[in-house]
């Protein structure tokens, strides 16, 4: 299925049956990923491929962001793979693998979410949203190419944010 999003956002390539809300979209724009996944049934490999970043949002006054992106699975987050840094750019080509080993029985019982952040050499780094895709309607006989728009994080699944809890003494 091929939607146009946002003419100046990006196109979305998904063979997923998730919808996506075009106003919350344009009214926050925080950029798009583009990645594949592919799943050998032989060796029980996840190859997540991270492909390239479009217009992902500056959080500097420069205008331009040093993203990476933290790749996992849900829901038990075992491992967590960390792309290369890219400096001065909000248009990263990533062109990196990530492989995670699943037994084919539980691949549909899985999600992935990808964790894009804005490096900072001198105080935290700052998330500038996330991606989660359900496996459960994912096509696994072939490679999946997707672009998915990235919306902003959900904290309450999000380990690098803390929580602070006040009270009264």
């Amino acid at each position: 299925k091929v939607a146009i999003v946002h003419s100046q956002l990006c196109l979305l390539f998904s063979g997923v049956a998730e919808t996506t809300a075009v106003a919350s979209i344009e009214e926050d724009p925080l950029g798009c990923i583009h990645f594949s996944l592919d799943f050998n049934f032989e060796t029980c490999l996840l190859t997540v491929y991270l492909i390239e970043a479009e217009n992902l949002v500056s959080r500097e006054f420069s205008g331009t962001a040093d993203p990476y992106c933290k790749v996992c699975l849900l829901p038990d987050r075992r491992t967590q793979l960390q792309s290369k840094i890219h400096r001065k750019t909000t248009h990263p080509v990533f062109d990196e693998e990530f492989i995670f080993e699943v037994e084919p029985d539980n691949l549909r019982t899985f999600s992935l979410e990808l964790l894009i952040y804005d490096y900072d050499q001198f105080s935290r780094h700052d998330c500038i949203g996330q991606v989660t895709v359900v496996f459960e309607n994912i096509d696994f006989s072939q490679r999946q190419t997707i672009w998915k728009p990235i919306s902003k994080t959900d904290n309450k699944h999000n380990p690098e944010v803390s929580t602070c809890m006040l009270t009264d003494m």
